[in-house]
């Protein structure tokens, strides 16, 4: 197996075993010697070991789950365990879809798309990849996902871009270093199998300190790929990751993050770091691809609400910024709303009667306190929700954010815990206001990662707003867009890549650069499209008010995805249908 050494450090939450050099260099070596090994496996053998990954990550699952919820200090039996619960949900559905790819590569054919394949008036070519099944229209509540491809692709040369890493062999294989994120406990083992299936490339596999506590449960989850020499994981801080990255027998590099981090890495550290941003001049000479988070916008489109799509957008709002108590790359942080729309002021008193109400996770990322001092000091006007405490930042809510002033500092750091920051855009009527809503966005904000849109149905009646929505679809320059919903369910589904707008460069990195999952195995994409009902029939897991039903509710799903069967719909439909 692969155990740490003895050596560590305190994080002052988490004790972190620390891999030593000798240590990483031996892991290394190991992954040399096995990495042309690897792109020489099978497909059907693949599936085998998928299948295999599947139990294990099954059987740690539970375990796993509580750790986390105990490392974070949140309760069970309540929002956060639906959270946490959603994670090894969604890795057992990425590894399915693999399964389900590998499946049409060993009979020679490219991964299947699941949904209708579309070109747009544009030229440009959309594959739906959710609903994937019977199973997946019932569940997700009229859910789809698209995923569009970048310019220059046909319908015709779409399958050719897929499964490049099969279809496309080498003889020889490739050492990448994944760094996993410290918020989510899904996101590092998720990464690395996308390395190991999708690129064809073995791993070795560093946690962040934060939550060093899933090595155990990840040595024995990939010990399918562990044991023979596929895969390592190694521990420690930014010293050793540093080490890591700058190994000769490391080919490319996956890392999921800060911009912070990926400046150091690209750069180097400190001021000669800055010098060698500012001259162009990079250190590291390897591929890197990486996710780093930004600040989402969430634009809100004037229309008739009445008084309960106020109240359900509301819980909605706090919903999507309360995931994870707010430590999460994806979620909204700058709402965006029409300055003449008459039912402004009313959403936004809403959303405090709703953070008023509670229960609200706590932040428990390390230097949120931090962040929230900066905000506040800014913005004195700044409204604080929920209990005090010594170390954790209370839930923050800053309206009337002047658009003009683009430097302000909640347009350009990346806050970690409950924070959400509402602007108003002039325009003389809702067309011109989604327009100058999305150039808003693009310009002002920092990254390129996700950006959400609620829309009610009957303004999408008018032709001049539904045009403008699309529009907006189009041109926002974001990874994944939502209408409607959060964009979480793209991370959830297994079928859909996952990351930010491609074609930053490394000097104004944004989000990131590259592709992460992508169980379908695309080659060229854009961005993700995420469309949802306006409103559920049902309240959506995430909503916070009904913790302990929520989280029943989602290991329901995760046993139904683990073994499916039609016997168990009727209770799971009647126990959401309760909610």
């Amino acid at each position: 197996m692969n155990n740490p050494t003895s050596s560590s450090f305190s994080t002052g939450r988490n004790i972190v075993p620390i891999s030593n050099k000798e240590e990483m260099d031996a892991f290394l070596q190991t992954l040399k010697q096995k990495k042309d090994l690897w792109i020489s496996i099978s497909a059907n053998e693949r599936i085998k070991i998928l299948d295999r990954l599947v139990r294990d990550f099954a059987s740690i699952a539970p375990e796993m789950v509580e750790a986390s919820l105990k490392a974070k200090g949140y309760p069970m039996n309540g929002i956060s365990e639906a959270h946490e619960w959603g994670l090894p949900y969604s890795i057992v559905r990425f590894l399915h879809a693999l399964q389900r790819s590998l499946k049409n590569i060993s009979k020679d054919e490219r991964p299947k798309i699941p949904g209708s394949i579309r070109t747009l008036a544009s030229g440009q070519v959309t594959a739906q990849v959710l609903p994937q099944d019977f199973y997946d229209k019932l569940f997700w509540g009229g859910m789809t996902i698209d995923v569009w491809m970048k310019e220059g692709v046909t319908v015709d040369s779409l399958p050719k871009s897929q499964a490049k890493s099969y279809f496309e062999k080498t003889e020889e294989g490739k050492v990448a270093l994944v760094l996993g994120a410290g918020n989510v406990i899904g996101i590092p083992p998720i990464d690395a199998l996308g390395k190991l299936f999708v690129e064809n490339q073995v791993v070795i596999l560093k946690l962040n300190p934060i939550n060093v506590y899933i090595g155990p449960f990840l040595e024995k989850a990939f010990a399918s790929l562990i044991e023979p020499g596929f895969m390592r994981l190694a521990y420690g801080g930014s010293e050793e990751g540093a080490y890591l990255c700058n190994h000769s027998l490391v080919d490319e590099i996956y890392m999921t993050g800060s911009v912070k981090t990926f400046e150091s890495i690209v750069f180097g550290f400190g001021s000669e770091g800055a010098k060698r941003k500012e001259s162009h001049t990079p250190i590291l000479k390897k591929p890197i691809a990486a996710e780093l988070g930004g600040i989402a916008p969430l634009i809100v489109v004037p229309g008739p609400w009445s008084e309960s799509d106020i109240e359900y957008q509301a819980e909605s709002i706090v919903a999507l910024i309360a995931e994870n108590g707010g430590a999460v790359c994806h979620i909204p942080r700058i709402m965006i709303q029409h300055a003449s729309w008459s039912l402004k002021d009313q959403l936004l008193d809403q959303i405090r009667i709703v953070l008023d109400r509670g229960p609200l996770p706590g932040s428990y990322y390390p230097g949120t306190k931090d962040q929230q001092q900066i905000l506040i000091k800014a913005h004195p006007e700044a409204e604080i929700f929920g209990g005090q405490t010594e170390n954790q930042p209370q839930w923050t809510l800053i309206a009337g954010l002047n658009p003009e002033d683009t430097d302000d500092v909640c347009f350009k750091m990346e806050s970690f815990f409950g924070f959400l920051g509402e602007t108003e855009i002039k325009a003389p009527d809702t067309p011109s206001y989604i327009d100058r809503a999305v150039e808003f966005a693009n310009t002002n904000l920092s990254g390129t990662l996700a950006a959400i849109i609620f829309v009610h149905p009957d303004s999408m009646k008018d032709t001049n707003v539904a045009d403008s929505v699309e529009r907006a679809i189009r041109d926002l320059r974001y990874g994944m867009i939502a209408l409607n919903y959060s964009v979480g369910p793209v991370f959830m589904s297994g079928a859909s890549p996952w990351g930010p707008f491609p074609g930053s460069e490394i000097y104004d990195i944004q989000s990131g650069c590259g592709f992460g999952h992508n169980a379908l195995m695309f080659s060229q994409v854009q961005k993700m499209v995420l469309r949802a009902p306006f409103r559920s029939k049902t309240k959506p897991i995430a909503f916070i008010d009904r913790g302990e039903f929520n989280a029943e509710l989602i290991k329901r799903f995760f046993e139904f995805e683990l073994s499916p069967s039609f016997w168990k719909v009727p209770g799971m439909i009647l126990h959401a249908l309760r909610g």
